[in-house]
């Protein structure tokens, strides 16, 4: 993520939760330039999609987005391989279908 730090906005270190502790429920966290904690899950694919973005997350991932909505998003990578992200995807954006939560995230999701 170091090479999207300035579109991502970060200012300061970077707190990796995902290397030390699994049951944090982001992949990492930072201070933006406003000062507000930001919370950052990594989800990504081998295939090339370019339109609808689905992944799973786990329950407690998925409560811990609904209670961190206006700081918590989703940066997805589209063709792992070449490093395609395609969008950061705030939470108020995501819709899930309980089960495993598998997310379907599209255009037309966007307010």
């Amino acid at each position: 993520m170091l090479t999207h730090k300035e579109e991502l906005d970060i200012c300061g270190d970077i707190d990796y939760a995902c290397e030390y502790n699994d049951h944090k429920h982001f992949d990492f966290s930072f201070t933006n330039g406003s000062g507000k904690q930001i919370y950052i899950e990594v989800k990504a694919t081998s295939a090339n999609k370019k339109e609808v973005v689905s992944f799973e997350m786990s329950d407690k991932e998925y409560d811990f987005m609904l209670s961190h909505l206006d700081s918590y998003f989703v940066c997805y990578i589209n063709d792992v391989f070449n490093w395609k992200i395609i969008k950061k995807i705030p939470a108020h954006l995501i819709s899930g279908v309980p089960s495993k939560y598998k997310v379907l995230f599209g255009d037309s999701n966007e307010k």
